[in-house]
């Protein structure tokens, strides 16, 4: 049976792609389902009958939202009836079947829509949705045009996180008129943010790949679309662009809160993860003062641990009691004083306070954990829209508790991967990053220096049109200063931080790399700083390459690949086995395939970090360079891995 990466590797290969449009269709007035007691039908054709494609354009249906929820799939009108928020599509009659999620009719609810798919390809073919039954075959329309957008899959440095950045539009033939229906402003269809995905695949040697083998290029969304007799060309963005958006998001106003304290109005509700000290908006004046914690909209609260009543003459803190000086309601995330004695006019208030709960008796408080509640609370990202298992690998690699409490407005892309100074990111938090599955998946992950074996791919000299490794000596610091815990009521940090004298001494380096973070603790702190100062104060290598083949077209930012190249600038004039990471992939999504980037060294520590196994791991003298890059090796207290060679100090570190 042929296989994707056999395909890749044969010279004269007839690459196919294909695309997948899914757009959304307003659906209104709705037909009570004759028989049941809370079914609405109404019909949705399997195609799009016109004039100017004869026997009309696939459509299938996909999904189904009630306003801005997606309702689950179900398989018979029986079972629909029996659940709410589910869905059922009779394709063969056309009908859409659903039952809202109050049991009321569909057109009570603001929006009901459907998400349908449009099927086009660079050349008309069949794919069976389902690998030998032709029962499923799909017709690829020959509408896709050699116009495609260029992927370009970046980490912007070592430790701020991938950056998927597709860009450019794609372009599809018109002569038919098809499109000027499809997308016409007045029509039935929205394609504003809506999904295109991309697969690669074809044939060779005589064989074609089965659908469940074209492997998925990129998973992009619609920004514009427009249309003349020629071709309809869909102008595309990144999903990251999602990130877009700005936190917090509820300002207050009197028409909410008529009695607001002095100096609210207008600015946001805050946004609380994790634990912390805050001063929380004074939100009612006409009694001895109602305090809003958080935006009860997007959350409920953990815990409120203490508050503290400050004199606004002196200043002096008075740790009140529960019940006697103030009540507390956790699902309104709001704090009363019920004791005049610290009314608002004399006083305010400072809560410490634990954000979200996390459903399970405790609150989210991890990286990984907190990251997916902003893009599901915030984007409305849902459990099929994350690699969810990403997510809970990333917090058992860094369960590092994060104290995240944002009032002042700031984009989400900042929160999680900026470096403005004074602004803390989630990403460098853990040195963790976010990012995106080709196939359009949130995902995470911690960044390590070491690989895995597996799943790296081997490139040599002659994989390579291009070569041009280049020292990166502007990057290096001899110190790092991690900011942590900081205090919202004082607006003060603490700070840990880590020095290299060495790096001083012999690089002649003083500059500082400071790091503010969502850190709570010192260690961790101090921990961060030590591994962020290990990373910057080394020389690292990039390499910018073109490739001859395509081994990379399934790899993406942050994957491992070792290279042994000849000459090359390393101690022994060449590398073997040598581990880098891609820092930035660009290619197109096919037809024909070109690969280029550059690749990076591991900030300069790729072979000096060890996995650290057992005694099983070989003497060093008798080690190959791959199991010297591989299994780790002790060193002793003078940094040597073999103690009667100089050459091998600081070949081996812990992390």
């Amino acid at each position: 049976m042929p296989s994707f990466s056999e395909f890749l590797a044969w010279p004269d290969r007839e690459e196919v792609v294909i695309a997948e449009f899914n757009p959304a269709v307003r659906l209104a007035a709705w037909t009570k389902t004759s028989g049941k007691t809370y079914v609405y039908e109404i019909a949705l054709p399997r195609l799009v009958g016109t004039a100017q494609v004869a026997g009309g354009v696939y459509r299938p249906c996909t999904a189904v939202r009630e306003n801005g929820t997606a309702l689950t799939a179900a398989a018979s009108v029986a079972a629909v009836d029996a659940t709410a928020s589910t869905w059922f599509w009779d394709e063969a009659n056309g009908t859409l079947y659903v039952h809202s999620s109050t049991g009321d009719s569909p057109d009570d609810f603001t929006v009901y829509s459907a998400l349908v798919r449009f099927y086009v390809a660079t050349t008309g073919i069949v794919l069976d949705a389902t690998d030998a039954d032709a029962d499923t075959g799909i017709y690829y329309q020959p509408w896709l045009q050699d116009q495609l957008p260029t992927i370009r899959d970046q980490m912007e440095d070592a430790l701020s996180g991938r950056k998927v950045t597709p860009t450019g539009n794609v372009s599809l033939t018109n002569g038919h008129g098809f499109w000027h229906t499809v997308i016409a402003p007045d029509g039935i269809y929205a394609w504003k943010n809506k999904r295109v995905m991309f697969y690669l695949g074809g044939r060779y040697r005589g064989q074609s790949l089965l659908r469940s083998q074209y492997a998925t290029r990129v998973t992009m969304l619609v920004e514009d679309v427009s249309a003349n007799e020629e071709q309809a060309v869909f102008t595309l963005k990144p999903l990251t662009k999602q990130l877009d958006i700005e936190l917090p998001v509820t300002p207050y106003f009197e028409s909410a809160y008529p009695n607001l304290g002095d100096g609210v109005r207008g600015t946001k509700k805050w946004i609380g993860y994790g634990r912390a000290t805050i001063r929380p908006d004074l939100t009612d004046t006409s009694s001895h003062g109602i305090y809003t914690v958080a935006d009860a909209a997007y959350q409920t609260l953990f815990a409120v641990h203490n508050v503290w009543a400050a004199a606004k003459s002196t200043g002096a803190r008075t740790l009140l009691t529960l019940t006697t000086h103030y009540t507390v309601d956790l699902t309104a995330c709001t704090v009363t004083v019920v004791d005049a004695t610290y009314a608002h006019a004399d006083y305010v208030l400072e809560v410490d306070v634990t954000g979200k709960p996390d459903g399970s008796g405790g609150s989210l408080a991890t990286f990984g954990a907190i990251v997916r509640d902003i893009l599901q609370t915030f984007l409305g990202a849902t459990s099929a829209d994350l690699d969810t298992a990403s997510f809970t690998a990333a917090d058992e690699a860094n369960p590092d508790a994060l104290s995240v409490w944002v009032k002042s407005p700031r984009q989400l892309r900042s929160m999680m991967g900026g470096t403005e100074p004074g602004l803390p990111s989630l990403e460098r938090s853990v040195m963790g990053r976010l990012g995106q599955t080709r196939a359009g998946l949130w995902r995470v992950d911690i960044w390590e220096p070491g690989y895995d074996v597996s799943t790296a791919v081997s490139l040599r000299k002659e994989d390579f049109a291009t070569f041009s490794p280049e020292p990166k000596f502007e990057t290096v610091f001899s110190t790092s200063r991690v900011f942590y815990a900081y205090d919202p009521a004082t607006q003060e940090w603490a700070v840990e931080e880590a020095t290299d004298v060495e790096v001083q001494y012999l690089d002649d380096a003083y500059e500082r790399l400071d790091l503010y973070t969502y850190l709570t603790d010192a260690s961790a702190a101090q921990r961060l700083a030590q591994r962020y100062q290990f990373i910057s104060g080394a020389v690292s290598v990039e390499i910018a390459f073109a490739e001859r083949g395509a081994k990379l077209a399934e790899q993406v930012a942050g994957d491992r690949v070792l290279v042994t190249y000849s000459p090359a600038p390393a101690a022994a004039g060449a590398y073997e086995n040598r581990v880098f990471e891609l820092i930035d992939l660009t290619s197109g999504v096919g037809s024909p395939m070109r690969i280029a980037g550059r690749l990076g060294d591991l900030r300069g520590i790729g072979a000096r970090v060890g996995l650290w196994k057992d005694s099983a791991a070989p003497a060093w003298s008798a080690a190959t360079s791959l199991e010297r890059a591989q299994p780790g090796f002790w060193s002793d207290s003078g940094g040597l891995v073999d103690s009667a060679d100089a050459a091998t100090r600081d070949k081996s570190v812990w992390w």
